[in-house]
Formats: structure tokens, C-alpha cells, sequence
């Protein structure tokens, strides 16, 4: 069933369009998904971008609270009194965004605007390092790393020299940091992101996240997955990819906040995702599953159309190929299968007309071209039988002569017939040997001829001159050109109802690389001007006039001598 064209067709319609559907809606699936990933990511930066803004917002805040002691402080006159009841009003405005506002004396002692640091005013040197930066600084205010005041707990410190009658000191504000949290948790979306800032070390300065795989691994620092607090910091991207415990996969974005030296980062979680894709996945199966039934009957519409009219045009080549030529196909179709049945009705008429033209002709190039490879042979014999005659003379053996020129006259008498008839097997091997005798006398050598010729075999009729060039072979390949004395055997059989005749020669053979190129017409030898007659001579007029299962075969080995086997169609006499 499979073997029809409409099957193919069908399922090769039925593959494409779901092929094409499938991938429509995977690579739709995966465009999708990667622009949800890719909302949530700018999402993410976005609101890191906020929070800058609002931190931001908070320094400038700050940093003009301690811009406003520079320029007041030149109106207290020297008087801590007068600079504490300052403090205390400016405390009193910013108190929520601040633990405590205090000016750092040389002594490392402080002046605060809260009970607190009234009470602990003495000095610490805990201070000195960030009261030395602040003096450096001259008018820049500096931020502090976190760190644990005794009174303010976890803060941070931002600090600005200002004038003082003795020499300058220092205004410091501990910033509130629960504020900082607040701010984050107001911009974040707890179901999906989390929000904290890290300092340059690695610690936190406000937020966390147990549901972005948040774990402590120490008071202030922390891991999210398996990407620790301290990589966020030291981190220089702009996204760090996280493995939680669970094995989904989270991506960490970055902010990098200069003027604290801070690091902003969140967590764009695969769970919150993967509930999106869930439902897009859903979506996109339907379509497939869709697509699929879709496909499916279009694929059976396509194969039903093109196969009615294929089936019609197989009946009547079928019709055809049983030798009806004088069936017409043309139909009223007038798409490309009217127009291949029109066109295949005029083949037929040609094919009419170039079959008759094509006997004639057949014929004809047949008898030529045997005729043409007899025109090789005949002077082929007349030139060696010459230079036999020319031998004889040169060595005194003018008796021989004679004898010669009888052997020439029983080989032209034997090959001027006319090629294309048959002889008896009995005629070949004696012209063969007529042969030799010129070539013994020739090269003054003795060739042996060996017969292994079945009495009923002797009159199988064979083609006129096709051992005798073999034999001629033999001698000038297997035997140096007559100058080494050896052997000829010809051996006839019937072999899978075929004459098979073998002529083989015990000389030097033939290497294998020139074995297979000895039928070839372009291989043939070359002797100075005068060219051989080749095995495909012998080859060509075997299948010329037999046919293309008959002709000639190769099996030689160096130094082991060569066998010629050709073969021959085979009717017996009582058959």
C-alpha cells in the first residue's frame, strides 16, 4: 500500500503540514516564552532603576540635612548648646528617614540630638577612621560601611566636615536603614521578585527573601541558590544565573549604586515562569493538535486529487508496456496531466515511427561494423605472413617457402569469407594451426598447440576468425614475441548452456593492473606503427552478433601464464 504514489503522497502532505505546524508553534512557543523572560528580566531592571531613583532621592535628602549644618554652623559661634538645639529641630523634621544627627568632636566624643547620644556622648575611637575620611573629604560628603552603633544598631554613616571656630569637625547622620527596607518592599512584587542591596563586602544592608531560596550563612551575608552574597558584590555583570536547591534555574539581576559602593539585586525566579509557560504550553498543544486534523484532511484532498488521474495514466501505460502502441491517453483535463497525456500520445506516434525506422537501421550498423573490424584482420595476417616469408629467406629455408605460401592461401581463402558466417569449431582450430606453422618458421621456434575438444563439440558452430587473433596474443604477450617456445591449449566445454572455449598460455602473464584495461578499446597495444588486433575486437563482434551476455573473459597471474575465455550461444544438433 505504501508503495503507491497517492500513499506517498499522502503522508509525505500529512508529514509537511504537520511538520509545518509543529514547528510554527514550537518556534512560536519558544518566541513567546523567551519575550516573557525577557519582559520579566526589564521588569527586574526597571525596578532596580526605581530603587535607585528613590535611593537616590534618599542621599540627596540626607546630604542636604548635612549641607544645612555647614551653613548654620557659622551662626552658632562655637556654642555645642546652641548646635544640640539645632540638631534637635533638624532630627525632629527628618527624624523618620534618621536614627540620630551628632557632630564628632577631635576627641572623638559627639554632641547628638537624641537622648541617646546625650547620654552615650563619650568619646569612641571606633570613629576616628570615618572622622579622618570626613576631614579629607573636605566638601564631599562620604558614606560609611554598614556597621553595629551601640545606639542606632545596624547603620550607616554619612559624614561632612564643617566649620568650627577651634578647626573644622564633623557632621555625621546614621541613616535609617528599616526606612531603606521599607522602600524596597514598596516597589517590589513579593510573588515573583526580591529586592536587597549588599555593600562592597558582601553584606547586607537591608532586605531578604526566603522564597527566592534565601539562606544565612552568616549574621550579615547570605546565599541565593548556589551563588553566594559576596559574589553578588564583587560581581562586575549585570546578571548572575542561580541553581536553587530545588534545581530550577533563577537569574540574579544587578545594580551597582557608586556613590554608597552598593550593590542592588533581585531574583527573577523560573517558578514564577513556569506557571506562565504551563498555561502557554496548553495553548500551543491545542493548536498542534489542531493542526494536526487539519493537516490531515488536506492531505487527503491533495492525494485524491493527483491520484485519480495517476491511475488512469498507469492503466493505459501498463496497456503499453504490453506492446499495445496504438493506445491513446489525452483526456479533457486541462492542468499538467491533460498536458503529460497529450505529450505521451505523441511519443507513442513518434515511438511508432523510430521503431520501424530502428529495425532498418540496426541491421544495417550491425553488418557494417563487423565489416569494419574484418577490414582490421585481413591485412592484419597479410603483414606477419609476409615478414614469415622474409624470415624463411634470411635463414635458407627457401623449402620452406612454399609451404608458407600454401598456409597463407588456406588462411586468405579461410578468412576472405564473408565474416558474419558461422564456421565449425573444427575449421577454427585448424586455421589456428596454420598459423602457428608460419610463426614457428617465422621465429624459428616450435609452438605446441594442445586440443581438449569433445567429439560433439568439433562441429558446434562458432564465429570465422576469433581464435586464431587470440592465439596471435598469446604468442607476442605470453611468449616475448615468439622468442620463449612454449605451449597453446585450447579447451572447449558447454558451461550453463554456453560454448565456452579457453585458449591459455603458460607465459609471463599479465599484472592485475593492466588485466581489467585489456577489453577496453582505448587500451589497446601499440606495436611502432602498426596496432594489434585487441581482445575487444573479439569482445565487440561476440556481443555485435550474439549478444550482450556473450564475449570474452580474463584470468592471468604473473609468471603463471594467461587464460582467454570466450563464450558462445550453444544449440546441439538433436535439439
Amino acid at each position: 500500500m505504501w508503495r503507491r504514489i497517492s500513499a506517498k503522497l499522502f503522508l509525505l502532505c500529512l508529514v509537511f503540514l504537520t511538520g509545518s505546524v509543529a514547528l510554527i508553534g514550537a518556534l512560536s512557543y519558544q518566541w513567546t516564552q523567551r519575550q516573557m523572560e525577557e519582559r520579566e528580566i526589564a521588569h527586574a531592571q526597571q525596578l532596580l532603576g526605581k530603587i535607585e531613583q528613590n535611593l537616590d532621592l534618599y542621599f540627596l535628602l540626607m546630604q542636604n540635612v548635612l549641607h544645612g549644618i555647614y551653613y548654620s554652623a557659622e551662626t552658632w559661634n562655637g556654642d555645642f548648646d546652641v548646635a544640640r538645639r539645632e540638631l534637635s529641630n533638624l532630627y525632629s523634621v527628618n527624624g523618620s528617614y534618621t536614627h540620630d544627627i551628632y557632630l564628632i568632636k577631635p576627641d572623638l566624643s559627639i554632641v547628638g540630638s537624641t537622648v541617646l547620644s546625650r547620654v552615650f556622648d563619650d568619646p569612641l575611637l571606633d570613629r576616628k577612621i570615618w572622622y579622618d575620611r570626613a576631614l579629607a573629604s573636605r566638601w564631599t560628603p562620604i558614606v560609611s560601611e554598614p556597621y553595629l552603633s551601640q545606639y542606632s544598631g545596624w547603620t550607616v554613616t554619612m559624614l561632612q566636615q564643617i566649620p568650627w571656630p577651634d578647626g573644622p569637625i564633623v557632621a555625621a547622620l546614621d541613616m535609617n536603614l528599616r526606612e531603606v527596607e521599607e522602600r524596597l518592599f514598596q516597589v517590589s512584587r513579593q510573588d515573583a521578585l526580591h529586592v536587597s542591596i549588599v555593600d562592597a563586602r558582601g553584606e547586607i544592608v537591608a532586605g531578604a527573601n526566603a522564597e527566592a531560596d534565601f539562606e544565612r550563612m552568616g549574621e550579615r551575608t547570605f546565599r541565593i541558590g548556589n551563588v553566594t552574597s559576596q559574589e553578588v558584590a564583587s560581581s562586575q555583570l549585570q546578571a548572575i544565573p542561580a541553581t536553587m536547591s530545588d534545581g530550577t534555574s533563577s537569574l540574579i539581576i544587578l545594580k551597582r549604586m557608586e556613590k554608597f559602593n552598593w550593590v542592588v539585586n533581585t531574583v527573577v525566579s523560573e517558578k514564577w515562569l513556569q506557571q506562565s509557560f504551563y498555561k502557554l504550553r496548553g495553548y500551543y498543544l491545542a493548536l498542534i493538535g489542531f493542526g494536526l486534523i487539519l493537516s490531515l484532511i488536506v492531505s487527503l484532498l491533495i492525494s485524491r486529487y493527483i491520484r485519480n488521474p495517476v491511475y488512469y495514466l498507469i492503466r493505459k501505460m501498463n496497456l503499453v508496456q504490453q506492446g499495445d502502441l496504438n493506445v491513446q491517453i489525452a483526456n479533457n483535463r486541462r492542468d499538467e496531466f491533460g498536458e503529460l497525456a497529450s505529450n505521451f500520445d505523441s511519443m507513442l506516434e513518434q515511438v511508432r515511427h523510430l521503431i520501424t525506422d530502428l529495425n532498418k537501421s540496426e541491421a544495417m550498423k550491425r553488418m557494417l561494423e563487423i565489416q569494419v573490424l574484418q577490414s582490421q584482420i585481413n591485412p592484419h595476417f597479410l603483414y606477419n605472413t609476409l615478414g614469415s616469408i622474409s624470415i624463411a629467406v634470411k635463414l635458407d629455408k627457401s623449402e620452406k617457402v612454399d609451404l608458407i605460401i600454401a598456409a597463407l592461401i588456406s588462411i586468405f581463402e579461410y578468412g576472405i569469407s564473408d565474416i558474419s558466417d558461422k564456421v565449425l569449431l573444427r575449421d577454427e582450430i585448424r586455421n589456428v594451426k596454420e598459423y602457428l606453422f608460419i610463426t614457428g618458421i617465422r621465429y624459428n621456434r616450435v609452438f605446441e598447440l594442445q586440443e581438449q575438444i569433445p567429439e560433439e563439440l568439433s562441429d558446434a558452430p562458432v564465429l570465422r576468425m576469433i581464435l586464431q587473433p587470440v592465439v596471435e596474443n598469446a604468442l607476442f604477450h605470453g611468449y616475448a614475441g615468439g622468442k620463449i617456445e612454449g605451449e597453446i591449449r585450447i579447451v572447449a566445454s558447454i558451461r550453463g548452456g554456453k560454448l565456452v572455449i579457453e585458449v591459455a598460455d603458460t607465459g609471463v602473464g599479465i599484472p592485475p593492473n593492466k588485466l581489467e584495461k585489456l577489453l577496453d578499446h582505448a587500451e589497446e597495444s601499440t606495436t611502432g606503427y602498426r596496432k594489434r588486433i585487441g581482445l575487444f575486437n573479439i569482445d565487440q563482434r561476440i556481443k555485435l552478433t550474439c549478444g550482450a551476455e556473450y564475449g570474452v573473459e580474463l584470468d592471468s597471474a604473473p609468471d603463471k601464464g594467461t587464460i582467454v575465455r570466450l563464450s558462445l550461444p550453444y544449440h546441439p544438433k538433436n535439439a
